[in-house]
């Protein structure tokens, strides 16, 4: 963040900004990688691996235009993705085989199937803990499986082994990591209407349920993403009701509906840096990039939407460094790079402040309102007024006033 001082003998004030760069976002690419639909990304160092159709694909994403390095055929299309050390773990569609699988990565060109597990379902969502692997799934056809929680020990990736079950009757779309917790984003549980499931993961083979909540309206979570202590969750609850929803989760096992914002269409995916959420939607709304800022839960706002491709929904996305890659169910063009170094870059452009004067230049005296307005290119996120470095007045507002003994 940038801070921008103006002072007099007895008042400063203090203007704190989103970080941010000057240049707008734009498409560093637009290609199609393998065939079909891509539903999963991940990275590895500087490298873009792309779940398209049946095949895991190494992409070298440094240069102007993408370049596949290797790839390696999986049977099914790749629905979920998560890299632990030099491992690849790979989640599929249901095939009457292996529904996940541990790629080792050491030699980018070549990746090689190091194991597997046969789990019976379609896997949605990966995430680990040291040597523990959660799998979120779905029975085949996106109905309710019998459990939705799949623990594998990934202890060695050519031996996967299923050592635990959990979350009845419960499809989870999304999993991420908070601490010693476990996060998931599922359909409504019937008996306490959740979307957002957490888990204690002391012992990282034996989660314990400890929470199940929801905003109170929102009946299905597609993806979770941690920013801060924030649990935050592409959400549905109706034909008009698109948005994402912030959980403030630092008093677990308690947690806060914090915020939530609308979008134009549903976002099943996302994925968090710093403290943006960078969502895509699965139609042109006019937009399918959303930047959202969660920089402060209960004043979560959307910064600005951008047009990705022209046409398909967003199934996958990853931000690498200064660049948000999006897969794209549209088989023709399934993967977009957009640059958003604008939000991620480094900051050149600084906050302005400035007093608004008294009206006719008239002199102050006595208890007067101090007011000023402030400008950034992204937000403004605080306007401190003080006296002596003493603190009297905070708003989060670009244009603030205050009371102030002249």
């Amino acid at each position: 963040m940038r801070k921008c001082l103006l002072g007099s003998l007895l008042l400063t004030l203090l203007v704190t900004a989103q970080q941010g760069h000057a240049a707008p976002l734009s498409t560093r690419f637009a290609t199609n990688v393998g065939s079909g639909p891509v539903r999963a990304l991940a990275t590895h160092a500087d490298r873009l691996l792309v779940g398209a159709a049946g095949s895991l694909y190494v992409v070298d994403v440094s240069g102007a235009s993408p370049s596949v390095l290797g790839q390696v055929a999986l049977g099914a299309e790749v629905t979920a993705l998560q890299v632990e050390g030099s491992t690849a773990y790979a989640g599929t569609l249901t095939q009457g085989g292996a529904e996940l699988y541990a790629v080792g990565l050491g030699a980018p060109a070549a990746p090689t199937v190091l194991g597997s597990v046969e789990l019976g379902v379609d896997v949605s969502a990966l995430t680990t803990s040291g040597t523990t692997l959660y799998v979120g799934v779905a029975a085949p056809g996106g109905e309710d499986p019998a459990n939705g929680l799949r623990v594998v020990s990934i202890a060695n990736p050519a031996s996967l082994s299923v050592v635990r079950q959990g979350l009845p009757n419960t499809r989870i779309y999304g999993l991420n990591v908070l601490g010693s917790h476990l996060l998931g984003a599922t359909n409504s549980i019937t008996q306490d209407a959740s979307i957002l499931q957490v888990w204690d993961i002391s012992t990282p083979s034996n989660p314990s349920r400890i929470l199940g909540t929801s905003d109170g309206r929102a009946i299905r979570g597609y993806y979770v993403e941690v920013i801060g202590q924030n649990a935050v969750l592409g959400q549905y609850h109706g034909a008009e009701d698109r948005e994402v929803g912030v959980f403030d989760l630092s008093g677990l096992p308690a947690a806060r509906a914090a915020a939530h914002v609308g979008l134009g269409a549903r976002s099943f995916a996302g994925h968090a840096t710093g403290s943006y959420l960078f969502a895509g939607l699965e139609a042109l709304s006019p937009t399918n990039l959303e930047i959202i800022d969660v920089s402060d839960a209960a004043t979560t706002v959307r910064l600005e939407g951008y047009a990705a491709g022209t046409r398909g929904r967003v199934t996958a996305l990853r931000v690498l460094g200064t660049t948000a890659y999006l897969g794209f169910q549209d088989s023709s063009t399934n993967l977009v790079a957009v640059d958003v170094s604008k939000y991620l870059g480094a900051d050149a452009v600084a906050p302005t402040v400035s007093l608004v004067p008294p009206e006719g230049g008239a002199p102050l005296s006595g208890r007067v309102d101090v007011r000023a307005v402030a400008s950034d290119n992204l937000r403004v996120t605080r306007v401190e007024f003080s006296v002596a470095g003493t603190v009297f007045a905070t708003a989060r507002t670009q244009s603030v006033s205050s009371p102030f003994n002249v």
